[in-house]
């Protein structure tokens, strides 16, 4: 809510805070460890198993935080898989590193609450905590006229599937 009520920098202090905290830190290994595909290592890595990589994850984060300029990605590890709609397309992933994945995770604890309260009250597309049935439910009141100033007459579905094939990429 201080994005969004206009204190950008105290809105951002609080990221750069919870980027500090190590419950944080924690949070954003346990976040990748306990994931679905936490049993995908990168390029030359073991899964996560015991305490001790656990803990050397969390100390290895903490580190990193407090010297971001020294951090340097590791490479990606490529690997090809069918498409999960069952068409027999096959399709490239990059898996990044357990401790990227944990850098990441950590920056999204910290940067998302700063990007929803900026994203638009009716955005449902690829959101946490919003689903198709909550935009239903969402337009449903808005046709409904029950609000005052505000009149909504038409709802327009749009597909983008494969929007991005079709976009020249020198344009983007």
């Amino acid at each position: 809510m201080a994005y969004r009520s206009g204190n950008v920098d105290y809105a951002f202090d609080l990221a750069n805070q919870l980027l500090l905290d190590p419950n944080s830190h924690r949070a954003a290994v346990h976040r990748v460890v306990t994931n679905k595909g936490a049993k995908t290592p990168g390029i030359r890595e073991k899964p996560v198993n015991t305490v001790v990589q656990y803990e050397q994850l969390i100390s290895q984060l903490e580190s990193t935080v407090n010297n971001v300029q020294s951090y340097k990605a590791k490479p990606l590890k490529r690997i090809h898989i069918e498409s999960p709609k069952g068409t027999g397309r096959i399709r490239p992933l990059s898996i990044p590193s357990y401790f990227d994945r944990c850098l990441q995770a950590l920056y999204l604890i910290a940067l998302e609450p700063i990007v929803e309260d900026w994203h638009d009250v009716y955005n449902y597309g690829f959101r946490p905590y919003k689903n198709p049935s909550w935009a239903f439910g969402n337009l449903g009141f808005l046709l409904s006229n029950k609000r005052p100033n505000v009149s909504f007459r038409y709802a327009i579905k749009v597909d983008i599937r494969k929007c991005f094939d079709r976009i020249d990429p020198d344009f983007i």
